[in-house]
């Protein structure tokens, strides 16, 4: 038996320091383990939601560039507040999972950590979906895993606010074993009843307990007014989706004792088993078909570029933004001899394709990280970066289907051409160049060109074929 609590702590009209953030649950720390609760939830954001430190001045811009207040308040894990955590876990024989803004390095994360029974970091996670404002103005840097962690009452998993929106990463937690989720969140919309309804329903879907956190407003709520949004709602829910604890509108505890390890048994509904009842949750996935399910891991569409979007909320913003422009650069300037060798084809995610003059093999394209100038691929920023190679790899990919390649070569040039960019070159064996390096072929006599209509031919099959790898029109 697993005996849970979860803590709504109060959002104040008027900003308190993050000191006294911090004490308040500090405090529902204390009222947890004196009631010999094995685990807590503190909020997302607990130390700075509504803190002094992290009030922007002027009215929030859409737009505004908020980083520094962000990074400010951010820690290293471990660090002070894991210690400062990790004592009163010990003090109390009590897991403790607490979120707050993560500093690794130069980046910063939303991350929830787990502290032990012993006071020591028992495993981390950072959020995977961030919504637009983290990343465009306060340089939030999205995880990239979703981790299961093994506690002595089952293991379990976590995910963070707008985390509830993705069914896929319940499934996924689940899928690893995880018997609970704790989800530290600030939601408040589209409606209250939506939210818990989203709760609800992964419990149901996926078979596990939810153990949410959230904030109460300091008097009434009302949802979409300023300082009134949130909701309170501390709760914990079982699998078939019943609540077993809420902190309705108010600050407080909401505690929940129960056997996180049992599956649902019902008769007949799975019906696999030749004797006794169900295993639901076990049995179910015993009759998934995983081949079916791919359309969900198709690459995204695109940001469109419209004005009713904004533009730059690429998975974080680099702490110090690269020059979108070096006087110099063959790939910045894109001068007439750069013109001479190279169609402009299309945009990827982060990336500017271009399709190469000389066809003597043929499908061979440049693709340059189109984020701003870098020189060193290692320079670019990890999110930027990833999302680059996920670039390459796409066209990479597609040229090899659309041109029956038997290899992809790559080649960086340096010197000459230090934009970050790779020439992708499909390779044949019945052909010119096979089983030596990546060449140009110096005699114009082997080189292959094409005529206008045949280049506009080959770049809209390109295209065409990538856009409709990433859900994109391609018009």
């Amino acid at each position: 038996m697993a005996k849970i609590a979860s803590f709504t702590r109060l959002c104040p009209d008027q900003p308190i320091s993050r000191e006294e953030c911090i004490r308040l649950c500090e405090n529902a720390i204390h009222d947890a383990g004196r009631e010999g609760c094995d685990a807590i939830l503190l909020p997302e954001l607990f130390d700075t939601l509504g803190s002094i430190e992290l009030t922007i001045p002027a009215e929030h811009q859409p737009n505004g560039d908020y980083r520094s207040y962000y990074r400010a308040v951010a820690e290293p894990i471990p660090g002070p507040m894991t210690a400062r955590l990790g004592a009163l876990a010990a003090e109390y024989h009590m897991y403790v999972i607490g979120c707050y803004l993560e500093l690794d390095g130069d980046t910063l994360y939303n991350t929830c950590v787990i502290l032990d029974r012993q006071g020591r970091v028992a495993g981390k996670y950072r959020k995977t979906h961030l919504y637009g404002g983290e990343h465009r103005c306060c340089g939030i840097t999205a995880g990239d895993e979703l981790p299961v962690f093994d506690t002595d009452f089952g293991r379990i998993g976590l995910a963070i606010c707008m985390d509830m929106y993705y069914p896929e990463i319940f499934r996924v937690l689940t899928l690893k074993g995880a018997r609970i989720i704790f989800w530290p969140h600030q939601t408040f919309g589209p409606s209250e009843e939506t939210v818990l309804l989203y709760a609800k329903s992964r419990a149901l879907d996926y078979s596990c307990y939810i153990v949410g956190s959230n904030f109460a407003s300091q008097d009434t709520f009302a949802p979409y007014l300023r300082n009134h949004w949130w909701t309170g709602r501390a709760t914990i829910i079982n699998p078939d989706g019943v609540i077993l604890a809420d902190t309705g509108h108010k600050p407080g505890l909401a505690i929940a004792t129960f056997d996180p390890e049992p599956s649902r048994q019902t008769v007949d509904v799975v019906s696999v088993r030749t004797n006794g009842p169900d295993r639901y949750r076990d049995d179910l996935l015993l009759l998934r078909r995983p081949e079916l399910y791919s359309e969900i891991t198709r690459p995204v569409p695109a940001i469109p570029a419209s004005p009713d979007y904004h533009q730059n909320n690429v998975k974080g913003l680099s702490a110090t933004p690269p020059p979108a422009f070096r006087e110099g650069c063959y790939y910045c300037e894109r001068d007439e001899e750069f013109r001479a060798l190279l169609f402009e084809l299309c945009d990827l995610r982060i990336a500017k394709v271009f399709l190469c003059k000389d066809q003597t093999l043929p499908g061979r394209c440049t693709i340059m990280f189109n984020g701003g100038h870098y020189e060193e691929i290692f320079d670019i920023p990890k999110p930027e970066r990833d999302l680059f190679m996920d670039d390459v790899c796409l066209l990479a990919q597609t040229l090899k289907e659309l041109f029956g390649a038997d290899k992809i070569n790559y080649a960086i040039y340096g010197d000459n051409c230090r934009h970050v960019h790779y020439t992708i070159c499909p390779k044949y064996e019945d052909k010119l160049g096979w089983g030596t390096p990546f060449v140009l072929f110096p005699d114009p006599a082997v080189r292959v060109y094409l005529t206008d209509e045949e280049y506009d031919e080959r770049m809209k099959l390109i295209k065409t074929a990538l856009y409709a790898k990433l859900g994109k029109d391609d018009d």
